[in-house]
């Protein structure tokens, strides 16, 4: 017979919990605490969220790749017949992500993807190559070389997204691992979008998810569209408009919808290639976007990526998103970031590559920070997007100029994220928790365990006594305690 269960958590000062699971992980999934205003129960007292920052594992190493050439980790898994061996996917042979402004070499014909395999993260295996894209005519720009963007799994297998030119393409592997084992699932491009895609695969609903960077106008107080604020200097976005996120399905990884922040053309037309793309939108769905805040962010804020994950064994949903606002083109100019394009007028007339010196043109300019996003626990898939929270605004997920573009892996007693930079970790189920400053109480939603079997629950809480008088023992710092009934 199963019980039903609803122990109450009662904090105070200096308490951060995060978890509550049975120690056998089959019976119960992980009670994650991320969002402080949705996931307590019955809250008393003044409880806080409180975010986690990623550190550096100093100790852990990339696969051996040349990354400062822009060798690229875009995608980590567990094996499927093994969860103590690793993959890790890269990318090798675009000039970098983003993009280092050195012109094409002629030895670079295209982008290979490689598999490494490891089980300590410090030795890994000879790389795989199981798909090369081919460049397209050199000393172009950035839309004739291709962009690997993401890469998420199934039980049928692998399912990997690439930019080229304007279109994006979907390539399919049984197993992600044999020698070029990926193969387009449609000729010609699934889609045609901006170039950022976040694929995942959604567990609620069964399909394939595109959290898509989308183009939403910007609008004056009466709804007339504009250009960015304050006459910023932006490559993509000004015309365009802001970027924003929105979603795409595929039920198998061939055929995707529209993008459904536009309700025209409607999400769920036939295909049709020449009406897919973003300025051909007629009538915006705005339930179906997330934008920035009207005052709780920058005016100018854009949201530049995001990679959503599931976070460990808890079902719970959490991403990490890549903050963005144009700059002035005087700043672009002398700033030391390496991209500026790919579109800019020449003083003479025609259009280049916007380069370091060039004071004219949209430039792009730097990025601005990683921030954490949290899937509520009644979320129901990547695509329910008003499940996506920003509890963590401002807060710095990750530090200064990494990118992240791969989903993290549960490697000991830690998440981890393999980046072009280095290895970051968090302690498992961290990446936030409740905090009271003073006495604090809530209680769990009510859970069901087996009539046997069940060891013990453990709470994942940081509430370690510090004690710093000089005659001995604590004051402040014996204030943390936990009681659970």
């Amino acid at each position: 017979m199963a019980m039903r269960s609803e122990p109450a958590m009662l904090l105070w000062r200096q308490c951060l919990f995060l978890a509550l699971a049975t120690q056998t992980a089959a019976f119960l999934k992980p009670l994650l605490f991320m969002d402080p205003a949705s996931d307590p129960v019955e809250p008393w007292g003044l409880l806080q969220g409180n975010p986690s920052a990623l550190s550096l594992d100093r100790t852990l190493s990339l696969p051996p790749e040349n990354y400062t050439a822009g060798a690229t980790v875009f995608a980590a898994f567990e094996t499927q017949d093994d969860r103590r061996t690793y993959e890790v996917y890269v990318a090798v042979g675009r000039p970098g992500e983003p993009w280092s402004g050195r012109k094409w070499q002629n030895d670079v014909v295209g982008v290979s993807v490689n598999r490494y395999t490891t089980k300590d993260f410090k030795e890994y295996s000879a790389p795989t190559q199981v798909l090369f894209l081919p460049n397209g005519s050199p000393f172009s720009n950035d839309q004739d070389i291709w962009t690997v963007k993401s890469m998420d799994r199934n039980s049928e297998g692998y399912l990997l997204i690439a930019y080229y030119g304007s279109q994006l393409s979907a390539f399919h592997s049984p197993d992600g691992r044999s020698i070029d084992s990926f193969s387009r699932t449609e000729e010609g491009g699934s889609f045609m979008d901006h170039d950022d895609s976040n694929l995942i695969w959604s567990r609620t609903s069964k399909q394939w998810v595109d959290m898509q960077i989308f183009s939403y106008p910007w609008l004056t107080s009466d709804g007339k569209r504009t250009i960015c604020p304050r006459n910023l200097s932006d490559n993509g976005g000004c015309d365009g408009g802001r970027r924003s996120v929105t979603y795409r399905t595929s039920p198998d990884g061939r055929k995707f919808s529209n993008d459904f922040g536009c309700s025209d053309p409607d999400p769920h037309a036939p295909y049709d290639p020449h009406v897919r793309y973003k300025p051909d939108c007629k009538k915006f769905n705005k339930s179906r976007l997330i934008t920035g805040h009207p005052t709780e962010d920058p005016p100018e804020l854009q949201f530049y990526r995001i990679r959503p994950f599931y976070v460990g064994d808890s079902g719970r949903l959490a991403a990490h998103t890549l903050q963005y606002a144009a700059s002035p083109a005087e700043v672009n100019n002398i700033s030391s970031y390496g991209y500026w394009g790919p579109y800019c007028p020449k003083p003479g007339g025609g259009f280049d590559m916007c380069h370091k010196g060039h004071g004219y043109g949209m430039m792009h300019g730097p990025h601005m920070m990683e921030e954490w996003w949290v899937g509520s626990s009644s979320q129901t898939g990547p695509e329910d997007l008003a499940g996506w929270k920003r509890p963590y605004k401002r807060f710095r997920a990750a530090p200064h100029d990494v990118w992240l573009m791969s989903q993290p892996v549960v490697f000991r007693d830690q998440h981890i994220w393999v980046s072009d930079t280095g290895v970051y970790a968090l302690p498992l189920y961290r990446l936030a928790g409740v905090y009271a400053p003073a006495n604090g109480e809530f209680a769990t939603p009510s859970f069901e365990l087996p009539a046997s079997g069940i060891a013990g629950l453990w709470v994942n809480a940081d509430a370690k006594w510090k004690g710093g008088l000089v005659t001995g023992g604590c004051d402040e710092g014996c204030a943390a305690y936990i009681m659970v009934e």
